[in-house]
Parts: C-alpha cells; structure tokens; sequence
C-alpha cells in the first residue's frame, strides 16, 4: 500500500476539512495576486486560460489531491505544477513560499471561525505540515514560518514592504466580487461577499482595492462570534469539506 503524504490524524487533514476554510480562500487568492512575479505568472496562463475561477478550482483540487492522497501522487502533482512554471525564472521559489504562506494563513483564520482561536500547538504542527508540502517545490524549511507569531509578523511584513496591487489582482477583486446575475438577490449576494472579503483582507490591501472597509472590524468581530455556534450545531456533512 501506498503511504499517504500526511497522516490521517494530521493537523493540517484536520483543519483543512472545515468548509470556513472556503470563507478566507479569497484573502489567499487575492494576498498571492498582489505579488507581482505571482501576477506577472497568473496573467501569462490567463491568456490560455481566461476563466480566474476555472483556474483557481484547478489549484484547489490539486491542494486537495496533495494533502490528502499518498506520497507518489503528492510529488507527481508537485513535479506537473513545477514543469508548468520552470520556463518562467528562478523566482518562482519565492513564488511558491509566499502560496503557501497565504494558503496556512487562510486554513488557520478559516479554521479558527468555526473552532475558535488555535492553541500554539496546533498552528505550529500545521506550519510544520506547510513545510513537508513546500520541499515538493523546492521551498526550504527556514523559507517558511516555525510559528503563528512569525506568521502574522511575516504577512504584515510582505504586505507593507513587497505587495503591489496591480491589474492582476483588480481584475480578479471585480471577478470576485461581480453579481453573477441581474437578479436582485445576486446583487445582494455580491454585496455582502464584497463587505465580507473586505474585512479578511489586510487594511493597505483594501484600501488599495478600493474594497468597502468603514464596517470591516464590526464584521469581523460578528464572525467570529457566531460562526463557531452554527458550527457546532451544523451537522458533519454540512460543516465538513470530506
């Protein structure tokens, strides 16, 4: 038998089940296009393939085949991803350590809206989990955070000193965030989703957006105050992913 990448009882098996992950996976997307060699890539398979969720729903079945399929498959997937990027340049290591900074980011703050606030042990073993995925890529361990504080500390970091937001990532916030009718209900839906995004986002990030953030704090403090009640009372097949 085939040994799986990660075990059954890991933390990031665990986490990464909760469909509150789903509510932060826009903050990812959106962190990953406002790093410009991320954007400068993104835009390059864009002209193959212009659909942003198309592309998105590819990356998340991947993510999901790797965490939770066996080793060989795992680095088959790893080496199609890495093939698929080798022309662009030696830049994609870095590419690749800030995806999977974000994608930890949005699992532990999804998580966290229906378990409640993490215990330094569990985000720790999901970071360690982060970096058995990042050596697929060639991403080193010391490349990526040993924990929460220095998780957060790098985020704000790169946010200030190394995000741009540019047509890339405007492009997919009006994707995003577009009413997917003419339905009055649609427009409702795409309102809401626009206040909600706004507030994971981090503030430079927003603002830079143009995204609605006067309601972001009270939003988010509501979150995660009643997201953990519906939680618990939801049953598995509704509040878990597999």
């Amino acid at each position: 038998m085939t040994e799986d990448l990660f075990a059954r009882g890991s933390a990031i098996r665990r986490l990464c089940r909760e469909r509150t992950l789903l509510a932060m996976a826009p903050r990812a997307v959106l962190l990953q296009h406002c790093l410009p060699h991320f954007a400068e890539v993104s835009a390059r398979y864009s002209e193959a393939d212009p659909r942003p969720g198309a592309r998105f729903h590819r990356a998340l079945r991947s993510l999901e085949a790797m965490v939770y399929g066996t080793r060989r498959d795992a680095a088959k997937i790893a080496r199609r991803i890495a093939g698929m990027h080798a022309a662009v340049g030696a830049r994609d290591r870095d590419a690749f350590a800030w995806v999977l900074v974000t994608l930890v980011d949005a699992a532990l703050r999804g998580a966290e809206l229906a378990c409640g606030r993490l215990d330094t042990g569990e985000s720790t073993a999901l970071l360690d989990d982060a970096k058995r995925l990042g050596r697929l890529f060639g991403v080193r361990a010391h490349e990526l955070p040993d924990s929460r504080v220095e998780l957060d500390a790098h985020v704000s970091e790169v946010v200030r000193g190394r995000l741009h937001v540019g047509p890339v990532a405007r492009e997919l916030w009006c994707f995003i965030t577009a009413p997917r009718s003419c339905a009055r209900h649609a427009r409702l839906e795409a309102h809401l989703l626009e206040r909600w995004i706004a507030a994971t986002l981090p503030p430079p990030v927003a603002l830079a957006l143009g995204a609605p953030t006067s309601s972001a704090r009270a939003i988010e403090r509501s979150a995660r105050r009643l997201v953990p009640l519906l939680a618990r009372c939801a049953p598995a097949r509704v509040r878990y992913l597999r």
